[in-house]
């Protein structure tokens, strides 16, 4: 989803708007800091988790006891989740950028962790270079056989590629794949 259909998706939101805000990908959408995202996450108030309820909505309970409410295709809610402060984008309440970094860091998955090095790299005004930075690289050995291990390949040219980056900008995304084949 990009800029312009998060923003349709929210208008057609039949909720206060007082009552929710929008986080994760959706949140890097609005603030410019990616251009698309799969789906539109928000955080909502006790009151509007209570209404959702009461309205049918079928909920699922986090592990720290929080309603998870699948609104549609396209939004998901969860209760009570924020970090930090909301901050008006477009006329819609968002997470701030610090909060982002508190939500993303609290997950832990691997593409957080791109997103936070993207998330800083937008606020250093270097946003758009994090994305060059982005980088995949299929390694073929061809003469004489390597002695070095795959995982041995694979680190070498890890730890030069990502040399050759600026690290305010954060750590670049690297994948080495090491294919040997018989010449």
């Amino acid at each position: 989803m990009n800029r312009q259909e998060i923003i349709t998706e929210l208008n057609a939101f039949p909720y206060d708007r007082a009552e929710h805000w929008v986080v994760t990908g959706g949140a890097m959408v609005l603030y410019g800091v990616r251009t698309e995202t799969g789906d539109i996450d928000l955080g909502c108030t006790r009151a509007l988790a209570d209404r959702l309820a009461a309205d049918g909505y079928p909920y699922r309970l986090t592990d720290d006891g929080r309603r998870w409410f699948r609104y549609s295709e396209r939004i998901e809610i969860f209760e009570e989740w924020l970090y930090d402060r909301t901050e008006t984008v477009d006329g819609f309440r968002v997470i701030s950028l610090e909060g982002l970094i508190e939500m993303k860091t609290a997950l832990g998955r691997e593409k957080d962790t791109l997103d936070i090095a993207r998330i800083r790299a937008f606020q250093s005004g270097k946003g758009a270079a994090m994305e060059e930075q982005i980088i995949r690289i299929k390694v073929k050995s061809k003469g004489e056989p390597c002695e070095m291990t795959d995982a041995e390949i694979k680190a070498w040219y890890e730890a030069r590629i990502a040399a050759l980056f600026d690290p305010k900008w954060g750590t670049p995304e690297i994948k080495v794949d090491v294919e040997r084949k018989s010449m």
